[in-house]
């Protein structure tokens, strides 16, 4: 795993890197709430990057962030990440897209597409509408403005996405990844109330 300023470390398995491997590697949605610095969002990339150069194929994955610098920092991450494969694993070609928001990789036929919190209600519903990706990664879920609209609608409207990949033995799972996020606001409030609705994780699973 790439460091500021540094040489890359091994990835750390922690109980809280150890439930979202154990579920999304499961098919199961996952949300995950540890406060900053602790590698949330480069665990959920570490996951992408597994799925997108090595274990996918056929496979289109969505970035949804709060802002746009924060896509632009995800996407340089996951190919710093990439970066750190052996040179054997990785065969990029010409067709590949690489830019700061987004990528593609034709080998495998696998797309890493990115997208931004939209401010209007109007843009949300769209946003989620538009989804069809059975991988979506939520960073900063608890800032994501209009997240109540935006994520239902992106959960219904993967329903086909998610059969047609699990059928072809490919993953399908949502994760959702904050930081604790303010609860007198709206996008904290509805985080909250997922979070509280969700089964809790247990090392006996």
């Amino acid at each position: 795993i790439p460091q500021q300023g540094g040489q890359p470390t091994w990835f750390r398995l922690d109980r809280a890197t150890l439930a979202l491997l154990w579920t999304v590697f499961n098919d199961i949605d996952a949300f995950i709430t540890v406060p900053r610095q602790i590698c949330k969002t480069m665990t959920s990339l570490a996951i992408i990057s597994y799925f997108f150069y090595i274990g996918g194929q056929n496979i289109n994955i969505s970035m949804l962030a709060k802002d746009r610098k924060l896509i632009t920092e995800n996407t340089s991450r996951l190919k710093s990440i990439r970066e750190c494969y052996p040179p054997y694993l990785i065969r990029l070609s010409p067709t590949d897209t690489d830019n700061k928001e987004g990528l593609s990789y034709d080998i495998f036929k696998n797309k890493f597409t990115t997208y931004v919190a939209r401010m209007d209600e109007y843009g949300a519903d769209n946003l989620g509408r538009g989804m069809s990706t059975p991988i979506q990664v939520w960073d900063e879920f608890g800032y994501f403005r209009n997240n109540h609209i935006s994520y239902p609608a992106a959960v219904s409207a993967t329903n086909a996405a998610v059969d047609s990949a699990r059928a072809a033995g490919m993953p399908a799972f949502n994760i959702l990844a904050t930081t604790a996020a303010m609860l007198d606001t709206e996008e904290g409030a509805y985080a909250y109330s997922v979070l509280s609705d969700a089964m809790r994780f247990n090392e006996r699973l």
